[in-house]
């Protein structure tokens, strides 16, 4: 069994089976996009939105879901009980003090991940995280 089958199956468990948890993803850049197509193949995962401070791109899709400006983060997290805000540290955009105060104020779990770390590790962060949230 590979470790994502292991992933789903130990969510699966602790969740109900028709219910996924809704994340959002900081950045557009390849380890957000990675760790977002692999959260997807798990089938436990529904990505509300990545989050980039680009004008140009706002409002554009990445893997069928929106790009949104930081500013947008709290009113996603109530609208869609959103579970999860996913940082990368020291990657752009770079939240605000002010914006993880706000993050840390709403039922949503804050997951910061290193960069350098794989996917692998990235998304078996993320499991835990969110495992450890629901207890």
């Amino acid at each position: 069994m590979g470790i994502f089958q292991f992933i789903k199956k130990a969510i699966t468990k602790t969740t109900h089976a028709h219910s996924s948890k809704k994340i959002i993803v900081n950045g557009v850049d390849y380890p957000s996009f990675n760790l977002a197509s692999e959260l997807l193949k798990t089938g436990c995962y529904n990505i509300i939105a990545f989050i980039d401070e680009e004008p140009w791109s706002n409002k554009t899709e990445l893997l069928g879901t929106t790009l949104r400006y930081p500013s947008d983060i709290q009113a996603l997290i109530y609208r869609y009980s959103v579970d999860a805000v996913i940082v990368f540290e020291k990657t752009p955009p770079i939240f605000s003090e002010s914006l993880l105060r706000e993050i840390n104020d709403t039922k949503a779990t804050l997951v910061s991940l290193n960069k350098t770390d794989t996917v692998t590790k990235h998304v078996s962060e993320v499991a835990r995280k969110l495992t450890l949230s629901s207890i």
